[in-house]
């Protein structure tokens, strides 16, 4: 997918460590194929960071090793959210389609 790139695309990247190989060789492919890279990572200096056209830094420089902690899924988790709550109130739409999705969902909820 992400070979099918385009510039007005972009790629939300989450790396701690910000040297994931996989994160990183992807957001590369993506990057040659124009694509924005945005990263979510605690190391400005990382292949990451360097690869990214914005770098949002999180706090918890951890090594390789520690990799996984909760504290740090959570700081990640909410700079998700923080983007596409901003992308949510960007589009013009977006109440309307949250109405709908609701409203669908409203029968299974207890």
């Amino acid at each position: 997918l992400v070979s099918n790139l385009k510039d007005n695309d972009v790629v939300i990247a989450v790396s701690q460590s910000g040297s994931t190989f996989q994160v990183v060789d992807i957001s590369t492919i993506a990057k040659k194929q124009g694509a924005t890279i945005i990263s979510i990572t605690s190391h400005d200096r990382s292949p990451l960071a360097q690869l990214s056209d914005i770098v949002l830094h999180i706090p918890g420089k951890v090594s390789p090793f520690e990799s996984g902690q909760i504290p740090d899924r959570a700081a990640q988790l909410f700079m998700v959210k923080l983007i596409t709550n901003g992308v949510s109130v960007a589009l013009h739409n977006s109440k309307e389609a949250i109405k709908k999705t609701a409203a669908s969902v409203a029968q299974w909820i207890y």
